[in-house]
C-alpha cells in the first residue's frame, strides 16, 4: 500500500499532522513494512515554503538517512506562517542539528542549484496532476483521503489491505 503526503513546511496544519498523526502511522504501518510512505513537496504558502522545500530536497539527495529527522525538526521549528523564517541560515542550522558534520556552505549553495529547483518543480507538477489544493493532502494507493486524520487514513489503508 502506497501512502503519500503532500505537504508545505510553512503549513501549521502540516506541522500538527506531523506531530500527531505521522508518528502513529509510522509505528502502526511504516516501521513494520505494511505501507510505503512518501512525502511530496507542495510549497504554496510563500517563497519561504519553496526555500524549505528546496532544503528538504538537498537533505534527501545528500543525507538521505537524515531526511525524516530533518523534516521532523523543520516542523518543530516552524514559525508563524505570516512571517519570513525559512532563511538559508535557519534551514542550515536545522540541518546541522540533525547532521552535525554538514557542510553549511555546500548546503546553502545546493539550495539554488537548477537540479534542486527542478525536483521541487516536479513535486508541484505531481501535486497539480492529482488536483492537490492544500496541505496536508494524503493519498492511499492513488486515492485522496477526505480527512487527514489517523482514523481516516487507517480506514483507507485497511480497505486497501483487505482487497
Amino acid at each position: 500500500v502506497e501512502v503519500v503526503e503532500f505537504g508545505d513546511y510553512k503549513c501549521p496544519i502540516c506541522a500538527d499532522w506531523n506531530k500527531l498523526v505521522f508518528p502513529q502511522l509510522k509505528t502502526d504501518f511504516i516501521d513494520n513494512g505494511v505501507i510505503n510512505f512518501s512525502f511530496i513537496n507542495y510549497p504554496f504558502i510563500s517563497k519561504d515554503s519553496n526555500l524549505a522545500a528546496l532544503a528538504s530536497e538537498v537533505i534527501y539527495k545528500t543525507h538521505k538517512n537524515a531526511f525524516w529527522k530533518f523534516q521532523e525538526q523543520i516542523y518543530l521549528k516552524q514559525e508563524d506562517e505570516t512571517t519570513t523564517w525559512a532563511t538559508p541560515d535557519k534551514l542550515a542550522n536545522i540541518a546541522k542539528s540533525v547532521i552535525p558534520d554538514l557542510d553549511e556552505k555546500q548546503f546553502k549553495e545546493d539550495l539554488y542549484k537548477k537540479e534542486t529547483m527542478k525536483q521541487v518543480a516536479n513535486d508541484v507538477a505531481i501535486a497539480n496532476h492529482y488536483g492537490v489544493e492544500g496541505t496536508p493532502t494524503i493519498f492511499v494507493n492513488g486515492k485522496a483521503v477526505e480527512n487527514p486524520s489517523y482514523e481516516s487514513i487507517k480506514a483507507a489503508i485497511d480497505a486497501e489491505l483487505n482487497k
